[in-house]
């Protein structure tokens, strides 16, 4: 017979909050990741929606080694800046070229 727990809930003491209170954080990159610049991961967007007509929010994660969260801001940043224009909605949206009419 077993001992089965669902999860674990830790409380941390006032003073080891109080010694931790001013660390600070830093993100480490995945070994063999290339880490791209803001500018250099719109140009790598940029490139694939002209080669392949499109891209989606999976794609530009996959292509830039990045968060979904980081890629949908680019995407984001892109259609504000009117670089590319969203079609669909929510999980199903897809980027393509803005017109230049």
């Amino acid at each position: 017979m077993g001992v089965h727990i669902n999860g674990i809930h830790f409380r941390p003491s006032v003073k080891l909050k109080e010694q931790i209170a001013n660390f600070k954080l830093q993100h480490k990159a995945k070994k063999g990741t290339k880490q791209y610049t803001q500018q250099e991961r719109f140009e790598r967007i940029q490139r694939h929606v002209s080669k392949y007509g499109y891209i989606n929010r999976k794609a530009a994660q996959e292509l830039n080694s990045v968060s979904r969260y980081i890629a949908d801001n680019d995407l984001k940043l892109l259609v504000s800046n009117q670089k590319l224009s969203s079609i669909g909605i929510k999980s199903g949206r897809n980027y393509v070229m803005m017109n230049k009419e």
